[in-house]
């Protein structure tokens, strides 16, 4: 038997994503019933997919059974689905689990582990990943040491905040309302202890957030006395600044080898560049690129490690790639390669080239082709048409004992201010200073963006992401790709994505090539032109120019057939109509 609460609520501020905690405090307003009415304190969770600049209305239900969701409903024959058409969707109450206080024995400190071996406790799942450690009202710490005579805290019954999220989702619920039960100031935890769990997170889609017990209580009275209050869930806490520019910010990684979450952080940049420049070029954006690096405790810095890992003299580090020869400090001194190109970028008035560039630096400048060097990347710098030496200037000297500028701020920008939580997991995307939690996919970002806008002041790309991208970008130094000014021919291509360098295929032949540094003809039998706007080429002729000069016989040739040499290169033919 289930019963039933229906309340009025407007979550405000409660956005879902995939970040360590969640510091940020969010509203809770209760309309009804009257004894309820007021504003009360939520956090929201790590995980779920909200939509973003939408609302949620719905009925709540706390189950007398498997009322903290360690389990599946179907085991208790619980279900959430069957409603009669046009009812209201299923938001599920459920606790969030308690703590036993455990006083360790007069003796030499022990490990948190070995208590919690000698601690007689039932834990929901009967595992030890699902225990929260508290020291008296400190926060959450994983298997400290502990002085003789302190007291111990062990969570009972609490499981995963996920995973009572997705018993609650497999049940039928479209939200989950978690009870504290603790009194203690409204924090969200949920790391995963493995990076199988945190893939595990992408499948819980609904939202969730936490309650405090006290409001809990007081919502399960009045579950108990038949009290009727609905719910409405609201996401539309992106807030616009005062110069009507939404400014978001991407904590990303220059890493391209550390399995499917650098591939899908590749794979988003390319998929949302095209809306992310034309959002800048038109000024509806404010775009900020930032990078995580930690330092080298100053006892280790000669160590292996810390000389691997680090540049500056332990004052930079970054993890080793994976299964590559490359260290951490490739990965550090590539990060601030791609902030330097972004602050030149800006100063020159186009901060949007840094996209061109992360997108094309990961195409060509690949661990897995072994080319992640400072002369690919200085190459990519060129072909944008960007000043090399201040990008120099800004990277500075990696192996000096000093600290680098721009490093050092962006250590300082970690550190969690008001609203804004500490950064600790990549990739965090943070929009108008709150954490963007939703997948990492072109739409869900370019929906949270568009939800910082008015109706009627809303770019028209919000509207139809295809309509309003930039066709033109390849004006722009050729978008960073090959060409052949002689013969016309370049391998930039504007798409709905943003620019792409791709060998162009003319009268039905493809040229072959990276598209970035070159683009070559094939060798073919015929000798049909191949009609290239007031230029023709000779494809069968161009492995064979490639050695030679233009001979005699060859322009005498070339005459026969009306046309005149116009220039000769490694690739073509140049011949002009006479």
């Amino acid at each position: 038997m289930l019963r039933l609460l229906i309340i009025w609520a407007a979550i405000l501020g409660c956005c879902h994503g995939q970040s360590e905690v969640s510091r940020r405090n969010s509203r809770l307003r209760v309309m009804s019933p009257p004894e309820l009415e007021g504003t009360y304190g939520c956090a929201s969770t790590d995980f779920g997919f909200p939509q973003h600049g939408g609302s949620m209305t719905g009925v709540v239900v706390y189950p007398r059974r498997n009322t903290m969701a360690c389990t599946s409903f179907d085991d208790f024959g619980i279900s959430l689905r069957s409603r009669p058409a046009g009812a209201l969707p299923v938001i599920l109450l459920v606790d969030r689990g308690g703590y036993l206080q455990y006083r360790l024995k007069p003796s030499a400190y022990v490990q948190t582990a070995e208590a919690i071996r000698r601690c007689p406790v039932s834990v929901c799942g009967a595992s030890l990943k699902y225990m929260r450690l508290r020291l008296d009202d400190s926060l959450p710490h994983p298997y400290p040491r502990m002085d003789a005579g302190e007291n111990l805290r062990i969570a009972v019954g609490d499981a995963l905040n996920s995973d009572k999220v997705r018993n609650g989702q497999k049940a039928g619920a479209a939200a989950v309302l978690l009870v504290d039960q603790i009194t203690q100031p409204l924090f969200t935890v949920d790391k995963s202890e493995s990076s199988q769990a945190t893939n595990d997170l992408q499948d819980v889609t609904i939202p969730s957030a936490l309650i405090t017990r006290s409001l809990g209580n007081s919502l399960k009275k009045a579950i108990d006395n038949g009290d009727l209050v609905n719910v409405n869930f609201n996401w539309g806490e992106s807030r616009l600044y005062p110069d009507e520019r939404a400014e978001y910010e991407f904590w990303t990684n220059s890493n391209d080898e550390c399995g499917p979450k650098c591939d899908s952080q590749v794979d988003f940049l390319k998929r949302f560049k095209g809306v992310a420049q034309t959002l800048e070029k038109k000024g509806y954006t404010q775009f900020t690129p930032h990078y995580i690096t930690w330092h080298c405790p100053e006892s280790y810095q000669n160590s292996k490690m810390c000389r691997s890992q680090c540049i500056n003299y332990g004052r930079y580090c970054a993890p080793d790639p994976e299964q590559h020869r490359y260290d951490g400090c490739d990965v550090v001194v590539q990060k601030l390669h791609q902030l330097c190109v972004f602050k030149v970028a800006k100063r020159t008035g186009k901060p949007w080239l840094w996209w061109d560039y992360v997108t094309h630096f990961a195409i060509r400048c690949s661990m897995k082709e072994m080319n992640y060097s400072k002369r690919c990347a200085d190459r990519v710098i060129e072909s944008l048409g960007l000043n090399q030496k201040e990008v120099d200037m800004c990277v500075g000297d990696p192996s000096a004992d000093e600290e680098n500028p721009a490093l050092k701020a962006e250590q300082d920008t970690q550190i969690g201010k008001g609203s804004h939580s500490d950064i600790t997991m990549l990739p965090t995307l943070v929009i108008n200073n709150r954490q963007y939690r939703g997948k990492l996919e072109k739409g869900a970002v370019l929906r949270a963006l568009c939800a910082s806008f008015q109706e009627n002041n809303k770019p028209s790309v919000c509207s139809n992401e295809e309509e309003d991208i930039q066709t033109n970008q390849c004006l722009d130094n050729n978008g960073g790709c090959w060409q052949d000014m002689a013969a016309n021919v370049t391998a930039c291509k504007d798409t709905s994505t943003g620019t792409v360098c791709e060998c162009p295929v003319l009268q039905g032949v493809k040229y072959i090539g990276d598209g970035y540094n070159d683009c070559k003809a094939p060798m073919y039998q015929d000798w049909q032109p191949i009609k290239i706007r007031n230029t023709h080429t000779y494809s069968s002729y161009l492995e064979y120019l490639r050695h030679i000069r233009c001979s005699n016989r060859i322009c005498k040739l070339c005459e026969e057939h009306g046309m005149k040499v116009v220039s000769v290169t490694s690739l073509v033919l140049a011949l002009a109509i006479v």
